[in-house]
């Protein structure tokens, strides 16, 4: 899987955002991921791969995660877990929360299946 999204951009992945850093000029930035994630309407999924956030600061943040997907009732929740590994805010933790509503997994039953999920973002990192 690869996978990209804005952090506090305004485009048509990413409609809306806010990024508060402290001790950084970053105040938005474009994350790239690549990870293998097998997709399933009924397991919990466990995700391994690396993403790199490239701050518009001109500096990026490169970390590798592990994550976890849960699907309760009304959302699907994946949580990313990491240390910044190289770039700006290395030695830092990371922890970011995928969040998107149910509705697609309707589709769960069509041949077609789900084909796409909204998630809204939310990254902090912190220093150890």
């Amino acid at each position: 899987m690869v996978d990209d999204g804005d952090l506090n951009t305004i485009d048509a992945y990413s409609p809306t955002g806010s990024c508060l850093s402290i001790g950084s000029d970053a105040t938005a930035g474009e994350r790239n991921v690549t990870a293998l994630l097998n997709l399933s309407c009924t397991q919990v999924i466990v995700e391994r791969g690396t993403e790199t956030v490239n701050w518009n600061d001109h500096q990026s943040s490169s970390f590798p995660f592990s994550a976890t997907v849960v699907r309760g009732v009304s959302n699907t929740v994946i949580t990313e877990t990491g240390t910044v590994t190289s770039g700006e805010f290395s030695g830092a933790n990371v922890i970011e929360t995928f969040t998107a509503p149910n509705a697609a997994f309707a589709d769960c039953g069509t041949p077609g299946g789900v084909t796409s999920l909204d998630f809204a973002d939310a990254i902090a990192i912190a220093p150890l």
